[in-house]
């Protein structure tokens, strides 16, 4: 009789094993699923699909995979040791801590919570990311192995108003702005004297339908009423690239446009979804082209003197770009939370597209930005 207990503990030990594996291998199809199915939304919604009726049938989908994890995990019995617990933070503390004990963690040095961040909030737990985005949903993303994250702690962030602030023992911050046609004329004299010490300048664009070359209509008089003024000057261009010889394409078009001129800050590659526009030449175009794009663009503009960098916010770094890829290539990173939520490193953070500054002209808005600088 004691042999047969003793069989029977063991086949019960193997049952949980084998249900602790399920159940991780499940949160995983969870967050392929989630990213799958968002960018389906993206997708059905270009296609004129009301949105509404898109995001409903992708929540439901994805409740039923929650709704089998949460299943499995109260059979392993963890369901009534953490019962204080919401579903969501409950599987992503046990599949992280287990995960970290199978393999090498992707940011080896990373064992708790980013300073400032919240374990059961916005930031990073165990190799897993959740942000929000503007309208307060909630997301989460695995990390990218060998991508390299960043060390600032985000308690240190803060806002007076509209301007904003980084302070801690190695850091400091500047203020700026990012602008283009449609900003109108400006003042730079009277940014200059609000604080204002840097700006990225758009200096031009892709159309979206044919694909044509564009220079920003306000940028030859914005550069030198910036530079002027004493602002320190980078540039943007809104790409719409499909592959990587467009994205050459536009790098040369920056290079050239920038012969007369100097500027003291990065060129930066916007690559962006057109939302809502049906016949958007980068519909349906996935993340590895956007990164191989980005990373010819900054070759290119590297071999020309010049200083790349790249624009993304949370979905972008989160479902979009290889930020495996992207480790030589600086960040601006956008994102209008209190803080910045990204666990990648950046230096120049969007945190505002509201704006409101003498010398930007009456009854418009102007992108908010600070840079993170290492203190001398």
């Amino acid at each position: 009789m004691e042999t047969l207990y003793k069989i029977r503990d063991t086949l019960i030990k193997a049952g949980q094993v084998a249900l602790r594996y399920l159940e991780r291998a499940l949160f995983y199809v969870q967050q392929w699923l989630r990213r799958q199915f968002h960018r389906l939304g993206l997708f059905l919604i270009r296609k004129g699909l009301n949105p509404r009726k898109v995001y409903l049938l992708a929540g439901a989908l994805i409740a039923a995979v929650i709704l089998i994890i949460v299943g499995i995990s109260a059979l392993t019995g963890r369901s009534k040791d953490k019962g204080s617990e919401t579903q969501e933070t409950a599987a992503v503390t046990e599949d992280g801590e287990s995960a970290n004990k199978k393999a090498k963690t992707q940011f080896e040095p990373i064992e708790e919570p980013i300073p400032g961040w919240s374990k059961s909030g916005a930031g990073v737990y165990n190799n897993v990311w959740t942000f929000y985005d503007a309208a307060g949903n909630r997301f989460r993303a695995a990390l990218f192995k060998q991508a390299t994250p960043n060390r600032y702690d985000t308690s240190k962030f803060t806002r007076d108003g509209l301007k904003a602030s980084y302070e801690d023992a190695q850091h400091t911050s500047r203020l700026g702005v990012d602008v283009s046609a449609y900003n109108g004329d400006i003042d730079w004299k009277k940014l200059k004297k609000q604080g204002i010490e840097f700006a990225f300048i758009r200096l031009g664009y892709r159309g979206y339908t044919e694909g044509g070359l564009n220079l920003d209509a306000t940028f030859e008089q914005n550069m030198k009423a910036a530079k002027k003024a004493g602002i320190q000057i980078g540039v943007y261009f809104f790409s719409q690239a499909v592959n990587e010889a467009e994205a050459e394409e536009e790098a040369q078009f920056c290079i050239d446009k920038l012969k007369s001129y100097s500027i003291d800050l990065p060129v930066v590659f916007d690559p962006e979804y057109i939302d809502g526009a049906e016949n958007a030449r980068t519909n349906g175009l996935g993340g590895e082209q956007f990164t191989q794009n980005a990373l010819v663009f900054a070759e290119k503009i590297k071999s020309a003197g010049y200083t790349p960098m790249i624009y993304a916010n949370c979905y972008w770094e989160a479902y979009v770009l290889n930020m495996a890829e992207l480790n030589d290539l600086g960040i601006w990173f956008a994102d209008y939370s209190a803080s910045p939520q990204s666990p990648y490193r950046y230096s120049v953070w969007q945190y505002s597209y509201q704006g409101t500054l003498e010398g930007i002209p009456e009854g418009t808005t102007v992108d908010l930005d600070l840079m993170i600088v290492p203190k001398k």
